[in-house]
């Protein structure tokens, strides 16, 4: 559980990373639950607070504030960011940025030396038992944001733990597909909200975006569908008096490199997502979406997607929070909004 300490300390850098320049006791008093009052109190409390999250690598510089009347010092607060964030990494052979943030420092890598990075960060970060086994994989994920590391690689390296459940199905999908046999489970379908019984006879299976996928065809059903192994329930194989058939022509791979919001059961609907730099810098290297218009000085970009599965692109876009904006059509915009209320409302108890 999150105590009352770590939950002010993560409001406190919220509030700062929110300004661009520095802010004043009062504001942050009148900002931040648990300073409430001001006072004495909530002066030895804060700079408590400042004390122990320095120790921690996170410094909350202390700079004069020119021209300010208050019963403050004119001083103001402000994060360090250069003793917070790593570098924006660009290519040499890329288009200049300007400013891709405000205070921090730029490295520029030539392709080769992008390729090199690349393979020694992989490796590195497939020695589980080694001591720098974590950073390299932390590392990873700064250049794969900056950078147009290959997707397959980060994945390979970065696949997200599979509950028991999920790896006793994908077992059990696995010895099916062999052996030409139907396997039924439950699933839970995000884009219906609903939790059915599924008997499904299966075609292949791709690994993707950190995650194992089904695809098959659910027995009273036309098409194809693709199921997220890791929301299948009691997985079990069947016996069929005849094999499964795979149709002829079948080919998995022509679902590998779409996005899970394409893999869904809905009709295709556009969507069109407006994306603030850095985040657009990152889409594009993942070649996610198709950008519609030229980049402009701000280097904001708008993409469009094709999306089958609501629920699960409207959940992709809100990690960006107001990074992102969908543009159309208004319908996804409203469930996006409401979407945000919604998660608000979990972290909201009520306080002031």
């Amino acid at each position: 559980m999150m105590t009352t300490k770590t939950a002010r300390w993560l409001d406190l850098l919220a509030y700062l990373l929110q300004h661009r320049f520095a802010v004043t006791r009062e504001q942050i008093f009148a900002q931040i639950r648990g300073y409430e009052g001001g006072g004495e109190s909530a002066r030895r409390k804060f700079e408590r607070d400042k004390d122990e999250l320095k120790r921690l690598g996170v410094e909350i510089e202390t700079v004069p504030i020119a021209n300010h009347a208050s019963n403050e010092p004119a001083v103001g607060y402000r994060l360090a960011v250069t003793g917070i964030y790593l570098p924006y990494f660009e290519l040499s052979e890329g288009p200049a940025r300007e400013a891709p943030y405000r205070g921090l420092a730029r490295m520029t890598l030539s392709a080769r030396e992008l390729q090199v990075l690349d393979r020694a960060t992989r490796l590195l970060a497939q020695q589980g038992d080694h001591p720098l086994a974590t950073a390299a994989k932390a590392a990873r994920r700064k250049l794969e944001f900056d950078l147009p590391l290959a997707a397959e690689e980060v994945e390979r390296v970065l696949g997200l733990p599979i509950p028991e459940e999920g790896r006793r199905a994908l077992a059990t999908w696995q010895g099916a597909l062999a052996d030409r046999v139907a396997i039924r489970f439950r699933y839970y379908s995000m884009e219906r909200d609903v939790d059915e019984a599924l008997t499904v006879e299966p075609y292949g299976l791709l690994f993707q975006w950190s995650l194992w996928y089904g695809v098959g065809r659910v027995r009273g059903e036309s098409g194809i569908r693709v199921c997220r192994i890791d929301r299948m329930r009691g997985a079990e194989r069947l016996e069929p008096a005849e094999p499964v058939t795979v149709p002829d022509g079948f080919d998995v791979r022509a679902w590998a490199g779409r996005a899970p919001w394409e893999l869904g059961e809905g009709q295709e609907v556009p969507v069109r997502v407006r994306f603030e730099f850095p985040e657009s810098n990152w889409v594009q290297n993942r070649r996610l979406g198709r950008p519609v218009g030229e980049a402009g000085p701000s280097a904001a970009l708008m993409f469009e997607f094709p999306v089958r599965d609501r629920a699960v692109f409207l959940r992709w876009v809100l990690t960006f929070g107001d990074r992102a904006r969908v543009v159309a059509p208004e319908s996804v915009a409203t469930a996006l909004g409401e979407l945000r209320r919604e998660v608000a409302a979990l972290y909201d108890d009520g306080g002031g």
